[in-house]
């Protein structure tokens, strides 16, 4: 094994790998800032397979940041549906708006300027920085960490206080400082691609003969992470109220989950103001479907309770509800409109199953 400091070999290595096995996707087909900014924020939690038809979808709605920042709220949600983590849509459009404003459109090419603008943090501003504008600022992620945390055998878990400090000095160290953005996509890429979770292709890597925890056999033991994770349970109970036509949605205005999408009216408690059937003169209504839906600290499990108003003894159930923020929408309407991932399931098999 040949000594791991010996950084311009793995940069030589790692580069005439990726020059070669490189994956183009769009965004490095046809570069430009606005792209790999997109890019990055889309990818932020999510896996490539998963986020590339979002930014095909997004790049063409959007295929500049002037029309990004000209559009709707309601509009940019709808296009993010179904991707989670919604702020990340806010923050898209926020920013776009800023930059068009106080930049003429373009992005700040300094790192404190852009780590100033909302939902770019570190590891986006690198990116940019390197790729786009060339200057030596190393990224680090989940597959940076992996492949950091392997090569230099470090067992430092990537999540306790201070590793990202640690870590990014590593990073910074290993950096090929005359091919920034390159050799952080080469990183990246590597640990996608080879230096996986579980299983890394050890064999077939560029740089295996530099790597630490490929010689002392721990590969397999990183990175390490402290488990904190609090995993809480939360019910929410829905009021599906519809007719042959159409449905009630409620705008999700509050500081909340999904704020800006649009779901159904919840059943709260009468006495406790909370998300409960007890107490509630909504309780005898059918639960018609239930759904379990994973979120990264909480387990939901929504039931949705249907009301039909086609009958006039139903059609009395709207004067006692709170009517504010909720509208009548068009079945054939809904497509408009920016939901939460469990009620897209819910309403695609409801109508699936209702042939409406």
């Amino acid at each position: 094994m040949k000594d791991v400091t010996n950084y311009k070999s793995i940069n030589k290595l790692l580069l005439k790998w990726f020059n070669i096995n490189k994956r183009l996707f769009p965004w490095r087909v046809d570069r430009s800032p606005y792209k790999t900014w997109l890019s990055e924020i889309i990818l932020q939690q999510t896996r490539v397979e998963q986020g590339l038809p979002y930014y095909e979808r997004f790049i063409k709605a959007f295929p500049n940041i002037q029309l990004l920042a000209n559009a709707q709220e309601q509009e940019i949600l709808k296009l993010w549906q179904g991707l989670g983590y919604y702020s990340r849509a806010r923050n898209l459009h926020f920013t776009a708006k800023l930059l068009v404003e106080k930049h003429l459109g373009t992005f700040p090419s300094s790192f404190e300027e852009l780590i100033k603008l909302k939902g770019i943090g570190n590891y986006t501003a690198a990116a940019i920085l390197s790729i786009n504008f060339d200057k030596p600022y190393a990224v680090l992620d989940g597959n940076v960490y992996r492949v950091l945390s392997r090569v230099f055998n470090e067992s430092m878990p990537i999540n306790e206080k201070g590793a990202e400090k640690y870590y990014q000095h590593l990073a910074d160290q290993l950096l090929d400082k005359k091919s920034p953005g390159d050799f952080n996509e080469a990183m990246m890429e590597l640990g996608a691609s080879i230096c996986i979770p579980k299983k890394p292709q050890c064999e077939v890597c560029p740089i295996n003969k530099f790597c630490l925890a490929y010689f002392m056999g721990t590969q397999q033991e990183l990175p390490k992470k402290i488990n904190k994770n609090i995993i809480s349970n939360r019910t929410i109970n829905y009021l599906f109220i519809h007719s042959d036509k159409g449905l009630f949605l409620k705008f999700r205005a509050e500081r909340d989950i999904w704020k800006g999408l649009y779901d159904f009216p919840e059943i709260i408690d009468d006495k406790t103001g909370k998300n409960s059937m007890a107490n509630n003169q909504f309780s005898n209504f059918p639960i018609i479907s239930s759904i379990n839906h994973k979120l990264t600290h909480r387990n939901l499990i929504i039931n949705f309770h249907e009301i039909s108003i086609n009958t006039a003894k139903s059609k009395n159930i709207l004067k006692v509800l709170n009517l504010e923020n909720i509208e009548f929408i068009d079945f054939k309407n809904l497509k408009e409109y920016p939901l939460p991932k469990p009620i897209e399931i819910f309403l695609e098999e409801y109508l699936h199953n209702t042939k409406m």
